[in-house]
């Protein structure tokens, strides 16, 4: 039985919906057994046939696809790029020359090469009929003219003002873009109540966890203060011939140095330590240097104090500041009331706390314990982060780690992630993954040096390229959602109690967490939104 071609193309993916139906009124089925042979190029037929019943054929041979997936109700851009042998791509072997070697072209520094006619490319570029490989097309020319400023525009196009206002604009956009790979978070009013909230948790001295553990941090403060007024402090002097570490008590001046520099934090405990500005922390942190000499190294002084183990005094107050028992107790339930969900260093990965108050993450300090162990427990020093940012970033106190702002000035964007348009169109040519290579790119020329020192501490372009799938699917949501995509599916809502905006529509079908301030709530979003608003 032969199908007339036009008819098969009119049913618009019904074939087989519609053959079956035909046998079944016929009742074939119940007078014989039937073996249908379907030869077609349609992706559409082929969704709805399971792999099991098709035999892929290559220059007339059989061709093993088992490791493809299965085509039955498959998306049709992965029908054809798997089981068409569309592995190049989808554009033609002569366009496709011809849009690489503009390509090649277009990202040198070399405008005195000849073996290429400016005068022809913007007359290409015009010709390309995918949108979005066209706009990235105009793209890399803008640049190659700004980077070569000495080559004529043959274009020859007048800049209007208002196109160079929308120009200007858009730059302006991409220096806003972006953030501390994720963004800094600004002390809003809200902010200051969960913060606010905790210290009241703090010092309200109540028992956790199933060792009814009694969090009371001022007591343990007093306590420890008691030991250097008691005179049971003692300080190592080096190892003696067995190599066993010799203590003896330690001046009266240096005694009472540290009984200063706990007071100091004993009185502000129950003050303002638990809600300490970012701002103030360096002044601070000054001034109770300044108890011990400024130099700190006392706070590194191995110590023993009564029976207890020996150990460095930053440590000893650590302790006293029960700042384990209050990251694993306390800590987590606030920092899901500021929303936070991913690592603020990476965004890579999830920094999620369950509604039992249990943390699935890491505390790192932005002023690390170490130099300042008075702000072990404060708020806003606490940073949620992944196991291996926390490794590999240290002690690093550096500006661009911090998380919280104070100053309304401040900029809350440090960095975003860019694709180079030559990267763009080579996958949008070829749809090899392997070319989307995206980089972290500071937002505003003041942060230079910032994106080196991020990779070299945290490694993040090593780890977002791992990631050229979440690249690929930006790319393809571009495609897929146009404007004119977006009316229909916002007029496919319509008169129902799920009637969509046009954000709603962006959240829903870009990126589930649209706006900048919600960049915390889901991995990678920054990458994604980056990528999208490019």
């Amino acid at each position: 039985m032969k199908w007339n071609y036009a008819f098969i193309q009119n049913t618009k993916g019904l074939f087989i919906f519609d053959f079956l139906r035909i046998v079944s009124l016929l009742g074939f089925q119940d007078r014989c057994s039937l073996n249908i042979l379907i030869t077609t190029h349609s992706p559409f037929i082929l969704s709805d046939v399971p792999s099991t019943n098709i035999l892929y054929l290559k220059d007339g041979h059989p061709e093993d696809k088992s490791s493809l997936i299965n085509p039955f109700a498959a998306n049709v851009n992965d029908i054809l790029r798997q089981s068409f042998f569309l592995e190049n791509g989808f554009i033609g072997k002569f366009a496709q020359r011809k849009i690489k070697r503009l390509v090649t072209f277009l990202s040198t520094n070399d405008e005195k090469r000849n073996d290429y006619n400016m005068d022809l490319a913007p007359a290409l570029i015009e010709k390309v009929g995918d949108p979005l490989l066209k706009r990235t097309l105009y793209k890399m020319l803008d640049e190659f003219y700004v980077r070569n400023p000495q080559v004529k525009r043959h274009d020859e196009k007048e800049v209007s003002k208002e196109e160079r206002i929308a120009e200007l604009k858009r730059e302006l956009e991409k220096l806003e873009r972006g953030g501390l790979v994720v963004r800094k978070i600004f002390i809003d009013s809200n902010v200051q109540v969960i913060a606010e909230e905790y210290q009241n948790e703090v010092l309200k001295h109540l028992h956790y966890g199933p060792k009814n553990i009694l969090v009371n941090p001022l007591k343990k403060l007093k306590r420890f203060k008691k030991y250097f007024e008691d005179g049971e402090v003692k300080e190592s002097f080096g190892k003696d011939a067995n190599g066993k570490t010799i203590y003896a008590q330690i001046p009266n001046a240096t005694s009472t140095m540290y009984q200063d520099y706990l007071q100091v934090v004993i009185d502000r405990y129950p003050n303002d330590l638990l809600t300490l500005l970012p701002s103030d922390f360096t002044t601070i942190n000054n001034s109770l240097l300044a108890t011990l000499g400024n130099d700190g190294s006392l706070l590194n002084k191995e110590l023993k104090v009564g029976s207890k183990k020996a150990d460095s005094f930053h440590n000893l107050l650590i302790s006293s500041l029960m700042y384990n028992e209050i990251r694993t107790y306390i800590y987590p339930k606030f920092l899901k009331k500021v929303g936070v969900k991913t690592c603020v260093y990476c965004n890579a990965n999830f920094a999620i706390t369950d509604d039992n108050g249990v943390a699935y993450y890491t505390v790192d300090h932005w002023k690390p314990k170490s130099k300042y162990p008075f702000l072990c427990i404060s708020f806003f020093n606490l940073v949620p982060c992944c196991f291996s940012c926390n490794r590999n970033k240290g002690d690093d106190d550096d500006e661009f780690f911090r998380l919280y702002e104070d100053d309304t000035n401040a900029d809350l964007n440090i960095l975003h992630f860019e694709l180079p348009p030559k990267n763009e169109a080579e996958y949008m040519l070829t749809h090899n993954v392997d070319a989307l290579s995206v980089e972290l790119k500071e937002s505003n020329p003041l942060y230079k040096g910032v994106c080196e020192n991020m990779d070299k501490k945290l490694h993040i372009n090593a780890i977002y390229q791992e990631h050229k799938d979440v690249v690929e699917e930006a790319i393809w949501r571009k495609y897929a959602y146009n404007d004119e995509n977006i009316k229909a599916l916002k007029a496919s809502f319509a008169g129902n109690k799920l009637a969509l905006t046009d954000d709603d529509v962006k959240r829903l079908y870009l990126v589930r967490n649209y706006d900048d301030e919600d960049i915390h709530k889901r991995p990678l979003s920054r990458l994604m939104k980056d990528i999208q608003k490019m």
